[in-house]
């Protein structure tokens, strides 16, 4: 019979193997910038997509926005530095 310790090694091992970078498919992986489809922002009011307004409004207004529109492109903030960072809403 395995001791609680032992049978709790077996999962800190598993964790460790899903949790490896090399064992996430490309796919999945979270994008590190902008995608054609994605909306951005620079100032939390104003959102962008292709270049073009989608919505004037705060983040609650958006997401209220992409709900209605049933769309739920990645949301990026970009700093004023150009940086791009990935939104959670």
């Amino acid at each position: 019979m395995k001791t609680f310790h032992q049978y709790c090694e077996q999962f800190d091992d598993f964790d460790t193997q899903v949790q490896s970078d090399e064992n996430i498919p490309p796919e999945y992986e979270e994008p590190h910038e902008p995608e054609e489809d994605d909306i951005a922002t620079k100032d939390h009011q104003t959102w962008y997509q292709h270049g073009k307004l989608y919505h004037k409004g705060d983040e609650a207004s958006l997401k209220q926005k992409m709900a209605q529109d049933q769309f739920w492109p990645n949301v990026w903030f970009i700093s004023d530095h150009g940086n791009a960072h990935l939104m959670t809403l």
